[in-house]
Order: C-alpha cells, then sequence, then structure tokens
C-alpha cells in the first residue's frame, strides 16, 4: 500500500483522520476549496522545480523516506 502526501499530512496531523481516509472514507471530511487550492499549489510547485531544475532527480515516494534517501545518494 502506498501513502500519498495528502494522507500523510492527515496522519500527521491526526492518526484517526487518516484512519477514516483510507478504511471509512465515508466518515472522513470531505475537502474543501482550500484544502483544494493547497493541493493545487502543491502540483504547480513540483511543475515549476522541475523547469527550474530540468537536470534534477525526481524522487518518488512510493518506496518510502529511506527508498527516497537511497535514490538521491545513488
Amino acid at each position: 500500500m502506498t501513502i500519498s502526501k495528502s494522507n500523510y499530512v492527515a496522519g500527521v496531523q491526526c492518526l484517526k483522520r487518516l484512519y477514516l481516509q483510507i478504511h471509512q472514507q465515508e466518515l472522513a471530511a470531505q475537502s474543501d476549496d482550500a484544502g483544494e487550492a493547497i493541493m493545487e499549489q502543491g502540483l504547480e510547485v513540483g511543475m515549476l522545480a522541475r523547469q527550474l531544475f530540468p537536470g534534477g532527480i525526481e524522487v518518488s515516494s512510493e518506496g518510502g523516506l529511506e527508498q527516497a534517501i537511497r535514490t538521491r545518494l545513488a
């Protein structure tokens, strides 16, 4: 199972929120316009970073933090 950035943030804020988002979505708080705007800004920052650093390495979050660090150091 992979975890998204929004799920990670939910878990840092409140473990119950993370649990509900994953296991009982109908009980989880629905995202509002402000939350949607924040996620959109995150996507835009990612796109701008790729434009500013075209030779950079995009590190996936799929393998977790340790895998990301290993990818970066390789």
